[in-house]
């Protein structure tokens, strides 16, 4: 049985990032101290970001990997390095470091 991440959009909300988790009255996904001001803010505000658009851009980066694998073959100059960075980037988002 695979775990599944809790449904964005993530959000702060009273020390803790919430989500809305179906089927539980709990949505605390982690807390976090307070106060809590410059770096910490900063990578809590980045984490969320990060969780709240990977689907929008892993969407995105397959959309542009089709595109390139679809004009590998007719272009005069080789997109092999892009096709090998959006594959990367596309399985890093999936799968994780890699």
């Amino acid at each position: 049985m695979t775990t599944q991440r809790t449904p964005t959009p993530w959000r702060y909300i009273s020390g803790a990032i919430e989500g809305d988790r179906p089927n539980s009255l709990y949505n605390k996904i982690m807390t976090v101290p307070i106060p809590f001001d410059g770096v910490e803010r900063a990578n809590m505000e980045f984490l969320i970001r990060a969780v709240n658009s990977h689907d929008a851009l892993l969407e995105a980066a397959e959309a542009a990997l089709a595109v390139v694998e679809h004009a590998e073959d007719g272009l005069p100059t080789p997109v092999g390095a892009e096709g090998d960075m959006l594959r990367a980037a596309i399985r890093q988002a999936k799968e994780g470091d890699a």
